[in-house]
């Protein structure tokens, strides 16, 4: 690429990937599959009420800053007693990656 990195690479969430990513291209934003994110979505919130999966999809589409996003995450799980969901911990920290709010502009 003309010894420069690439903006972002959308790849898998593997971690293996991930620190592959990280290491190789540090300043490259590290993107989640869309593909992938909604097969894990389907897997991991298929239990979950209608109306979780409503306030969730809202709160990840609608968010319009990062204060917004954690206040609207905040609640949705705690309101739902999701608090140890690890599932929800683990998308929640890695939310830069895959959350459209911080995606634009990589």
């Amino acid at each position: 690429m003309f010894g420069q990195s690439p903006k972002s690479i959308t790849a898998d969430q593997d971690p293996a990937i991930q620190q592959a990513v990280a290491e190789v291209f540090p300043s490259t934003h590290h993107r989640f599959s869309l593909w992938q994110l909604e097969t894990k979505e389907q897997e991991n919130l298929r239990s979950m009420s209608d109306e979780f999966r409503y306030e969730y999809e809202e709160c990840v589409s609608q968010s319009q800053t990062p204060a917004e996003f954690t206040t609207m995450w905040s609640a949705l799980v705690n309101r739902h007693g999701l608090g140890d969901n690890v599932w929800l911990q683990e998308m929640y920290e890695k939310r830069e990656s895959w959350v459209p709010l911080y995606l634009h502009g990589s």
